[in-house]
């Protein structure tokens, strides 16, 4: 996979590898019980196609890669296709309003995918 999950104490990092790492050009990223709203697998801002990218890599519509502004918030991204195929960690008061990942960078499929991440958030 191309994201590890880990608890650290009351937080929750999410570590990039491999060539995910190069193209979100940042290694990891971590919050905290208190920043996290909910986990949404519809409703996903299109930031590829209508967002300002900078750093990061992105083909509209194909692959979004790295930090995105999009509606006036900031999101950290790592997903390839359509927002169809990922999922969204909403954050509140953190540097991200947002974090927007392919579900195959965490799990098989989008239920597995989901299955983790809520499991390791009721933390």
């Amino acid at each position: 996979m191309g994201i590890k999950i880990e608890k650290i104490n009351k937080d929750l990092e999410l570590r990039f590898t491999g060539i995910h790492r190069i193209l979100v050009m940042k290694s990891s990223i971590v919050f905290s019980k208190e920043n996290f709203l909910e986990i949404r697998r519809g409703n996903i801002p299109p930031v590829s196609s209508g967002g300002i990218r900078a750093p990061g890599v992105g083909i509209p519509g194909f692959l979004a890669y790295g930090r995105y502004r999009y509606g006036g918030k900031k999101y950290l991204c790592a997903y390839k296709g359509k927002e169809s195929n990922a999922l969204m960690v909403e954050l509140t008061n953190h540097e991200y309003q947002g974090i927007i990942v392919s579900y195959s960078l965490i799990a098989k499929n989008k239920e597995e995918a989901y299955k983790k991440l809520s499991e390791l958030l009721n933390f």
